[in-house]
């Protein structure tokens, strides 16, 4: 199985980190590597095992050697790595990388967890943005889970593709509506319907 050993260490370099310690032909746990700041609860709980199951984990999940198999989902035009990493352009330039991997190829765990978690910082801050100071605050998890994985699509309120209705109704704290109008989107009836459910379900607070 390949492993990107050249990619991560360019990472590394970036980052400040040096070299970390090589064992078994892949990269050890990353020693010193920065910890994301945002709150990670929600993100642990829910999102995370949402975007890798547990039958998707013993797939592309690699205990032994610490590292995450890249893999790719039906219609998406590139491939994904670890709990919902696509690697687009800032994934691969985070990861050092200057080609997009093959599906297969694992990449060190610790890494991409890390950038998880920097993708979900940003979704809560986007999704606090926009529900800070009005009666749908509750549902502030909720709404940059679905940021997390639909991207900021989600609340541009002028794009018709995405959730501009149930983005107002949340603002106006009608949860009920709110989760109802969100059932009316590609999101719910064709994509994933089943994480849909679960996350309109917590539009009224989840921790």
């Amino acid at each position: 199985m390949e492993v990107i050993n050249e990619g991560i260490l360019k990472a590394l370099e970036m980052l400040g980190l040096g070299q970390p310690q090589q064992g078994g032909g892949v990269l050890s746990a990353v020693a010193g590597m920065p910890k994301p700041s945002p709150v990670k609860g929600y993100f642990d709980k829910y999102v995370g095992p949402e975007e890798l199951g547990s039958s998707d984990m013993k797939k592309y999940y690699n205990k032994d050697r610490g590292t995450y198999k890249v893999y790719q989902l039906e219609g998406e035009s590139r491939p994904t790595v670890g709990k919902g990493v696509f690697l687009n352009d800032p994934a691969l330039k985070q990861l050092g990388l200057t080609e997009i991997p093959k599906e297969g190829v694992e990449i060190p765990a610790e890494i991409v967890d890390n950038i998880s978690y920097n993708r979900w910082g940003d979704a809560l801050k986007r999704a606090t943005k926009e529900l800070k100071g009005t009666k749908g605050s509750v549902a502030t998890n909720a709404l940059a889970e679905m940021i997390y994985q639909m991207g900021a699509g989600v609340v541009l309120s002028n794009s018709k593709a995405h959730f501009p209705e149930t983005l107002r109704l949340l603002k106006e704290g009608k949860i009920k509506e709110a989760q109802e109008e969100a059932k009316n989107s590609i999101w719910y009836k064709d994509q994933t319907k089943n994480r849909a459910n679960k996350v309109i379900s917590r539009f009224s607070g989840a921790n």
